[in-house]
């Protein structure tokens, strides 16, 4: 990827109480909405964005630091702000989470805007039992061609290849709008880009585009299967793309 990607994990709290943390970058969503256990999810992948953000030196560690803490934008690249005022380059982020665990992918922006997108999965089972609902044998396998590392001994499993599947819906600024089995991965013919991605969204269809993802397991209780995914954007798309959303 162009810039080093920082992945930072934060467990979800058992306690189900309301969260105190403001959130720095609010969706609209109405919290009355949103179940308790969502709730702490999202709170979780916060304060895992705020630790990211606190380790990149754009913000300074203290317990306010949430509430002082800012994202513009939209579009791919967002600016950090502390009470308001512009810190630092721009950032891309990408949140996700499970039951237990929440994920925060961050960079600082470096060049031309990319889409940016992470995913986390703990259903490995039902990942297995439903490849066929959401891809194919042989992506999996394109996938594993191209992963740069392998995250389990014998390869990804179904479970990698949902999350790559997420992780690049995100980057696109389509999300699941689209529906998973019409993202398609292609083995890439340069050596130097191994992965393409097809998104056969009706009436959008469009040529295959060179895609990067990585994967890989975290060794938590329970085993958490992760990737994180960059989708090049056209100048037309950059304003548009809302990758960070979880």
């Amino acid at each position: 990827m162009a810039a080093r990607t920082w992945l930072w994990w934060c467990p979800v709290p058992a306690d189900r109480s309301p969260d105190p943390t403001p959130d720095p970058d609010p969706t609209g969503a109405e919290l009355g909405a949103v179940s308790p256990a969502r709730r702490a999810q999202g709170a979780a992948a916060r304060y895992a964005l705020l630790e990211g953000l606190g380790r990149l030196g754009l913000i300074p560690d203290g317990p306010d630091r949430a509430a002082r803490t800012g994202l513009t934008g939209p579009g791919a690249v967002r600016r950090v702000t502390w009470d308001g005022r512009p810190v630092g380059a721009g950032v891309q982020f990408s949140l996700a989470h499970t039951a237990r665990w929440a994920l925060a992918a961050v960079r600082q922006a470096d060049g031309a805007p990319t889409g940016f997108g992470v995913d986390a999965e703990d259903d490995w089972d039902g990942a297995a039992r439903n490849l066929h609902r959401f891809a194919t044998p042989a992506e999996l396998d394109v996938l594993a061609a191209a992963l740069p590392e392998r995250p389990e001994p014998a390869g990804p499993v179904p479970v990698h290849l949902w999350c790559a599947k997420e992780a690049l819906s995100k980057a696109t600024g389509r999300g699941f709008v689209v529906a998973p089995r019409r993202y398609r991965l292609q083995p890439g013919t340069d050596p130097a880009h191994p992965l393409l991605l097809a998104v056969d969204a009706p009436r959008q269809a469009e040529a295959p585009r060179c895609v990067q993802v990585r994967a890989g397991t975290r060794r938590v209780l329970p085993p958490t299967a992760w990737a994180v995914a960059e989708y090049p954007l056209r100048s037309t798309e950059h304003e548009g793309n809302e990758a960070s959303q979880p």
